[in-house]
């Protein structure tokens, strides 16, 4: 496998060395001059993989952490997201990425692969390409979808509505699933990031990613995903099945939270105080994965910022940065994991009214997130992520008694009710910010955050993020005709279909 790793180096590095760069003058999503003609989909499939990881796991967390207090920015552009300060170019990056890198690339991949006729790699595209989309109008809204990566023929694609969108996606899973259990000339192995080619795990992936779906349109579809959950489909129910990307503490091959916060020019985000609090208050043992210790002279400790509040900790020593379960150079960054899962499932089947069902499901996704973090996190020294200097103390596993006993507090035990499930969820997706954000829309849970004394958008927590400024300098007709021009901190309070 190391030597596999090794020869997609170079493709790695291509794209880390993209995405981590602080200059936001990227090509319009529908021009890409330097693209490869001819290359085989064993080299297509681990890029597409490890640049959706990096927007998904780095560029695209960054905004909606702040809009849910996991993080809080002390300077700079992330005491601006922090301060609901969010500019039109600050979303160039993740629409080009995920545009002209990560769909052009799908697209291209799965026009090579129905040529030979390796529908493995046709499913997986799918798979991927399905969880793009999901990213990008959940966050956006209304996006270019039919029209959208036909570079000669259409530079300038219309928009779609997200109402129309999302069945779409769900016949996209639908088809994925057919197209992997086809005989395909040609496998994936170690050139699959996520699972070494093994088409049942996909099968499962591309199930969750469906139930997840259809869970996020509840207000619209109120009884889609009970439905599909009452077909038994194969899911992601352990931390073996997750579906995630792995990276490594080596040069170009580091997480991109690690490179984003560590060996960029940025650091100046940390962690929120409110986020903390919330855990103090659950006498949560994930405290330590999540947050890394501060050291202010001879002591150490965790501390979290209040957010908005305009202070410098350029020199590290007031506020906790993102610990290792997230941005240590080897951390995976997960799009779906079992935790995730049985969360979705309690939600549903709470919904359902099938209370027992609900209460098996939620205290099945604790115990995973813990047994996750387990795996991923403990056993690794306390350190400062941005020098590396070791605390001498290592992140300690937590036992299955002290699951048990965090399960059985008042204040986390089953109690039949929607904020209990998602306050859990919210705490588990803080390795993936986004879907917080996502919960938070379409629940209004936790319904305990605070306002940021510091905003501009008049203390209304901020329900979408705006078209980016490359999609009014040369798709504006379109987004005129569709959307509209984003409005400075009113189209942050807009809400998307499914929010509705």
């Amino acid at each position: 496998m190391k030597s596999n790793i090794k020869y997609y180096n170079v493709l790695l590095l291509f794209f880390l060395l993209i995405t981590a760069s602080c200059d936001d003058n990227f090509l319009d999503v529908n021009e890409d001059p330097n693209r490869p003609t001819d290359v085989p989909v064993s080299v297509l499939l681990p890029a597409v993989e490890a640049r959706l990881a990096f927007v998904y796991g780095g560029l695209h967390a960054r905004i909606p952490a702040h809009f849910v207090h996991y993080y809080s920015g002390h300077r700079n552009q992330h005491l601006r997201y922090d301060q609901w300060d969010i500019q039109l170019p600050d979303n160039n990056r993740i629409w080009t990425e995920l545009y002209a890198g990560v769909l052009q690339d799908i697209l291209e991949m799965e026009t090579k692969a129905i040529e030979e006729e390796s529908f493995t790699y046709v499913g997986i595209g799918k798979v991927l390409k399905a969880l793009t989309y999901a990213m990008l109008t959940d966050s956006f809204g209304d996006i270019p979808f039919s029209q959208a990566l036909q570079v000669i023929d259409n530079i300038t694609p219309a928009y779609d509505t997200q109402e129309s969108i999302y069945p779409q996606l769900i016949a996209m899973l639908d088809e994925a699933i057919v197209d992997l259990g086809r005989n395909s000339s040609q496998s994936p192995g170690t050139d699959d990031f996520i699972y070494r080619g093994d088409t049942d795990l996909w099968i499962r992936f591309a199930n969750s990613l469906k139930l997840r779906l259809l869970n996020r349109t509840s207000k619209r579809t109120p009884d889609a995903a009970i439905a599909f959950l009452n077909t038994n489909p194969p899911l992601i129910s352990e931390n073996s099945q997750n579906a995630e990307v792995s990276f490594f503490a080596t040069a170009t091959q580091e997480n991109p939270m690690y490179q984003l916060d560590n060996l960029s020019g940025f650091q100046d985000n940390s962690l929120s105080a409110q986020f903390l609090q919330r855990l103090e208050g659950l006498n949560d043992p994930r405290i330590p994965f999540f947050f890394e210790p501060v050291t202010n002279n001879d002591a150490i400790g965790i501390a979290g910022k209040v957010s908005g509040l305009d202070d410098d900790d350029s020199g590290r020593s007031k506020y906790s940065r993102i610990g290792a379960a997230f941005a240590a150079a080897d951390a995976p960054v997960p799009f779906i994991t079992a935790a995730g899962v049985l969360f979705t499932i309690a939600e549903v089947q709470l919904r359902a009214n099938n209370a027992g069902a609900a209460e098996t499901a939620y205290n099945s996704a604790v115990r995973a997130d813990f047994q996750r973090l387990n795996t991923t996190t403990a056993g690794k020294p306390e350190v400062n992520l941005l020098t590396s200097t070791d605390r001498g103390s290592i992140i300690g596993e937590i036992s299955a008694a002290a699951i048990e006993s965090y399960l059985v507090q008042t204040s986390v035990a089953f109690d039949g009710t929607l904020a209990r499930i998602i306050e859990q969820k919210y705490i588990s997706n803080f390795v993936n910010p986004a879907e917080g954000w996502f919960d938070w829309r379409r629940t209004g849970f936790p319904d305990d955050f605070i306002t940021p004394t510091t905003n501009l958008t008049i203390g209304v927590r901020p329900r979408r993020l705006p078209h980016p400024e490359s999609e009014i300098n040369f798709n504006s007709k379109s987004l005129s005709a569709g959307p509209g021009i984003p409005r400075k901190d009113v189209t942050l309070l807009e809400r998307v279909w499914w929010d509705q």
